[in-house]
């Protein structure tokens, strides 16, 4: 699917022109109604190629996906992916300080080097404590050689790995580049999307013309906005009537 929005020429792709949310509930609010094939089969009478809904429903859920991570990029909260991985480095870091303190106990300057190590706060902090606890715990296999309970070699492995991904993560959401990359996505799913709903839409409104049915077709949303902006008019004062007095 995404080789398919990649390939939508730039001067074509539109961005969301009503709240992203409201059209996808109207997007599937039509193919949900759509699905009994008694119904769907009188827009394949009128011309609509059968294979137009399917098309519709996939690019319907590829637009979530690309609306969810565009939300979560210009978000200032972080990624579940990314908390996860900040939280299994505080757990991991806890675990790996208490080995330390305990089998390296009598070591005076490895005392002293972990209390430097920890001493800081926050993600940066975390990171850059995930690799010096590496290398400390590379440097000192030979002490935790009688703790049956912590594998050194596969802690140091451990920690090393952690970093790079909290780094890789923090990097990969807060980037402009990320940002723009994930609107660039977003706007291609919308308008592959709107592209297969306004066929459907087009056609569904010819098919059931003269129906009650055929409002289904059009967004309540836009129609909702006309009716609000012509009360607003009417209710406007005309451009040359006296400022109200106090």
């Amino acid at each position: 699917m995404r080789a398919e929005l990649e390939a939508i020429p730039a001067a074509e792709v539109r961005r969301p022109d009503i709240p992203a949310h409201i059209y996808f509930q109207e997007a599937l609010d039509a193919l949900v109604w759509l699905e009994p094939a008694e119904v769907s089969a009188k827009l394949t009478a009128v011309g609509l190629p059968a294979e137009r809904l399917g098309e519709a429903r996939q690019r319907l859920e590829a637009a979530r996906e690309a609306q969810a991570r565009w939300a979560a990029v210009r978000s200032p909260r972080k990624p579940e992916e990314q908390r996860a991985l900040e939280d299994e480095g505080l757990a991991l870091r806890a675990s790996v300080v208490a080995a330390i303190r305990w089998n390296l106990r009598d070591a005076r300057l490895v005392m002293g080097a972990l209390d430097r190590i920890v001493e800081g706060v926050g993600v940066a902090d975390l990171v850059q404590d995930l690799v010096d606890l590496g290398e400390l715990v590379q440097q000192q296999l030979a002490g935790f050689a009688s703790d049956q309970t912590f594998d050194a070699e596969g802690a140091v492995t451990q920690l090393r790995q952690l970093s790079d991904a909290i780094r890789a993560g923090l990097a990969e959401y807060r980037t402009d580049e990320a940002m723009a990359s994930a609107l660039a996505l977003r706007d291609r799913a919308w308008t592959a999307l709107d592209d297969a709903m306004t066929d459907i839409r087009d056609a569904g409104r010819y098919a059931f013309r003269n129906t009650a049915d055929a409002r289904r077709f059009a967004s309540a949303y836009e129609r909702n906005q006309r009716l609000n902006q012509k009360r607003r008019a009417r209710q406007a004062p005309p451009a040359d009537a006296p400022a109200p007095t106090t």
